[in-house]
């Protein structure tokens, strides 16, 4: 089970990995975490987003889908430059279960300083245009459509 939580000792919005024993007993929070802000920026102006997961059959690819409101990771490829910021994760499927130590792709079209709600996922499918993903933008209440092939 994934989670958005703070860091330590800071209201730094961080992706964690919450594992379970064989009897479905919580038992920690995996080693690994994925901090998903720039640094040294804390505090409500940088929540995220609940997260969605989505199995694209078509793909054979779990995702995990969040945003952050305002500065969003700004290390490695693809990243949000200090932005508000949609982003996708790819989930392992097959042990050993590694953590996903970056995102595949990140949006910061149409977001404002307030980020993104939820995103939703609409279907998976191979014909262009088909997939798409709605979320709203918490800034402006609108709601915006965008293809899933530019957030996986």
């Amino acid at each position: 089970m994934y989670v958005c939580g703070n860091s330590a000792g800071a209201a730094t919005p961080t992706l964690y990995r919450v594992l379970f024993n064989g009897a479905g007993t919580m038992t920690g929070l995996d080693t690994g975490s994925f901090q998903l802000v720039a640094s040294g920026n804390t505090g409500p102006s940088v929540d995220c987003s609940p997260l969605t997961e989505y199995y694209n059959s078509v793909q054979n690819i779990d995702y995990l889908f969040l945003s952050v409101k305002n500065h969003g990771f700004s290390t490695g490829t693809p990243n949000c430059s200090n932005q508000p910021c949609l982003m996708s994760f790819v989930l392992p499927q097959t042990s050993p279960f590694t953590f996903p130590t970056g995102a595949r792709s990140t949006y910061t079209g149409n977001l404002g300083v307030d980020g993104a709600s939820a995103p939703i996922i609409d279907n998976a499918s191979g014909t262009s245009g088909a997939s798409q993903i709605y979320f709203t933008n918490l800034q402006i209440n609108s709601a915006v459509q965008a293809s899933q092939s530019a957030l996986q």
